[in-house]
């Protein structure tokens, strides 16, 4: 079950080398606004107040039936970022008031730092709107607490989220943290894990790559109602859900714990555009100091298997050099013959060919190999050393110290400061 787990979120996470970075440039004939006040009147028109780059205000009216818009009228929000474009009719009233005749909503990119955008300060009246202005769509009241897994679990979900605003990819809010949320909580995901690398897929070829205007869908307004998600409306729904999963696996696979609502929190507040309980610095020193964190238990992790393995490979040597047949070497290396050679005996500065199979201390199988060429100067000691003591066609098995193997740092899946058991064919000596 794991190794199918393993695979089929990786097939999943690979897929998202397809999307492509940057973000779409802003064109001339586009305005960059910032959304102070927006209302609806009886016949269906939007009337949204905003705040140029240059401070000025204007009021943009728009309507379904006369304007394009990338997101749903309703998603645009008090502190929402906008690139318009309008009818060049500008009316004499203060502020004057123009129709909008296509709306992009770039809230997510701006947040991303995908571009490089500031506001001038507007005067007068304006300057209290936008002293009071919402900061992003109205959450439940979030909080932080200082400990180093809640700033950290915040501060990395909400700058993750951004980074893939960045790229063009919009979730919908709640199924892509319900998907963090069963993946942490050891739940049964609510779609087959190949399902979901088939939904990936599905959305990049049918959605992303073909520049279709996504949404982040309506703002939850609890957590008892993502928790109440059980089925899915549409692909992007599915796709959410699915990259909230595997974010959390990969996440996981890293060694990274999180604080889930700090997490769910933060993803939550970057989707929706909310401003952040914590600013840019504060998150950065957090992750950091989180990595450090992670760093110092990884190598204290190490350091200890390293002590614990060399103390189980001298009790087993010690041990072993007792069994009958058994020779032990001045270096430390061990090693009993399985069968006598009669051929050559290769020196160090031969090539040689084995067969091989390396186990380690518990007899797990670690690796083989029939018929590979080694030059004997190139291997680690306690493999040569045994070899050097062989002729063609005999066999042994070889019980190498770990300062005889890889040592105190390991190589692969060989732990540090293992014990390794060879079992050793020599074949033949490669001729010059």
């Amino acid at each position: 079950m794991k190794r199918k787990l393993l695979t089929v979120l990786m097939v999943l996470l690979t897929a998202t080398l397809c999307f492509a970075s940057g973000a779409r440039e802003i064109a001339d004939d586009e305005t960059i606004v910032k959304v102070l006040s927006i209302d609806v009147e009886d016949d269906g028109v939007y009337r949204a107040t905003v705040l140029s780059t240059d401070g000025t205000v204007i009021v943009y009216r728009a309507s379904e039936e006369e304007t394009v818009c990338s997101v749903p009228f309703e998603q645009i929000h008090v502190g929402s970022v906008l690139a318009v474009k309008d009818n060049g009719i500008m009316t004499m009233s203060i502020p004057a008031q123009m129709w909008a005749t296509e709306i992009r909503d770039i809230t997510l990119g701006v947040g991303a730092g995908a571009y490089d955008i500031t506001f001038a300060e507007p005067e007068g009246v304006y300057a209290d709107v936008i002293a009071q202005e919402s900061t992003g769509a109205a959450l439940w009241p979030m909080s932080v607490a200082d400990d180093l897994e809640s700033r950290f679990s915040y501060s990395y979900a909400y700058d993750l989220v951004n980074g893939y605003a960045a790229q063009g990819v919009v979730f919908r809010g709640p199924y892509y943290v319900r998907g963090i949320m069963d993946f942490w909580n050891g739940s049964e995901p609510l779609t087959p894990l190949q399902s979901m690398a088939e939904d990936v897929n599905l959305y990049i070829d049918t959605i992303f790559m073909n520049g279709v205007a996504e949404t982040t869908g309506p703002v939850p307004s609890s957590m008892d109602e993502i928790e109440a998600i059980s089925s899915f409306d549409d692909i992007s729904q599915r796709f959410s859900y699915a990259y909230g999963y595997a974010s959390a696996y990969q996440d996981y696979m890293s060694g990274i714990t999180v604080d889930l609502e700090d997490y769910v929190n933060g993803a939550l507040t970057a989707v929706y555009g909310g401003a952040p309980l914590l600013d840019e610095d504060e998150r950065s020193s957090s992750i950091t100091e989180y990595v450090e964190h992670l760093s110092e238990q990884y190598l204290a992790y190490i350091e200890q298997m390293a002590a614990d393995n060399l103390l189980s490979a001298e009790n087993f040597l010690e041990e072993n050099a007792g069994v009958e047949g058994m020779v032990v070497t001045q270096s430390g290396l061990q090693y009993e013959v399985v069968r006598e050679g009669d051929g050559a005996r290769p020196t160090m500065d031969d090539t040689v060919i084995v067969n091989y199979t390396l186990r380690d201390i518990d007899g797990n199988l670690i690796e083989s190999s029939d018929g590979s060429e080694f030059a004997l100067s190139g291997l680690i000691p306690g493999f040569a050393e045994a070899v050097l003591n062989m002729n063609v066609g005999g066999e042994v098995i070889a019980y190498l110290h770990p300062s005889l193997g890889y040592g105190e740092n390991g190589a692969g899946a060989i732990e540090p400061n293992s014990l390794l058991v060879f079992d050793i064919e020599l074949t033949g000596i490669v001729e010059d």
